[in-house]
């Protein structure tokens, strides 16, 4: 279904994320109601002393740790908006596309987990326990079949298909049949089934260099350019673009997600919190003593190897 769904490239994708983006909105409505006006909340949950230390940010780090590929990606998707609507594009587009829309579901998964007799705080297993009979179920899980496969064609099929086009040079469509043999073949499934917390374990751990990279982006594109990035130079592979660097490597770059990374692992259930910080910090101070610049005088400086 993904497959058939993102043949035709960006446009079928997109008029299907927009009917499921709608459904599914309309569903949760529809259960939240269910689950508030039949099953109650539980009092006990809403009493509940609770702590706002280390637990808590374990959880928010975990949480936007499964959207931090989105916000790297992003790109990837803000290449295919028309430029005559200007940057208004970018911004609306992910404040309400992303925001609303993580604090919807967030609250959604609290209500189903202190409900009375849900208890749980996953939306599907939720959504069969209020539904009124099999019919109702059926035709829920068919929505909500919809809206993963939506969130599966944006967040995760779009970047890996971009990415093996600009890496190996290959065709749209090669480089979706590939990336969806790489969905299945890798077993992502098992994170969620498997015991001892290994899908936090693997949301922090790939976060670790996540969050530097996304501090170098920020750093870069909002403290040293000001804002003014050409898109054509990014992904020019020639001497004369303005991102070749070193031999098409950025040495400030690399050495901030170092850093960043390194300072990640301190703390690993906070990794792309300390990471990100860290790692703009890194480059803004790595740019200042122009890195890439004194790294480029060292290797023109190098003597070359003798001739035979």
């Amino acid at each position: 279904m993904n497959v058939a769904l993102a043949w035709g490239g960006i446009s079928s994708i997109k008029w299907f994320d927009s009917i499921a983006a709608g459904v599914i909105i309309v569903l949760l409505a529809y259960t939240v109601f269910t689950v508030v006006s039949k099953q109650g909340i539980s009092s006990g949950s809403l009493s509940y002393g609770g702590t706002w230390g280390l637990p808590f940010l374990t959880i928010v780090a975990a949480h936007v740790g499964t959207a931090m590929t989105g916000a790297l990606n992003a790109a990837d998707l803000s290449r295919h908006l028309q430029k005559r609507r200007g940057s208004g594009n970018h911004v609306l587009g992910h404040l309400l596309g992303v925001a609303p829309a993580m604090l919807y579901m967030a609250l959604v998964g609290i209500i189903f987990g202190t409900s009375i007799t849900t208890n749980t705080q996953n939306p599907v297993f939720a959504i069969m326990d209020v539904a009124p009979n099999p019919t109702v179920g059926v035709a829920v899980m068919v929505f909500v079949l919809a809206a993963q496969t939506s969130s599966n064609l944006t967040l995760n099929l779009i970047p890996t298909v971009h990415v093996l086009q600009d890496a190996i040079d290959t065709s749209w469509e090669r480089g979706l049949v590939i990336a969806s043999v790489l969905s299945v073949v890798t077993f992502p499934w098992v994170l969620f089934s498997a015991e001892g917390g290994i899908y936090f374990l693997m949301i922090n751990a790939y976060a670790v260099p996540l969050g530097p990279v996304l501090g170098v982006l920020l750093a870069d594109y909002w403290i040293f350019r000001s804002g003014d990035t050409s898109i054509p130079s990014l992904y020019d592979k020639s001497r004369d673009s303005k991102f070749w660097f070193i031999r098409g490597f950025s040495v400030t770059a690399i050495a901030s997600v170092l850093v960043g990374s390194l300072a990640s692992l301190a703390m690993l259930d906070l990794s792309w919190m300390i990471g990100l910080p860290v790692g703009f910090v890194a480059y803004v101070a790595l740019r200042k003593v122009d890195l890439d610049e004194r790294t480029t005088e060292y290797l023109s400086e190098s003597p070359s190897p003798a001739a035979d």
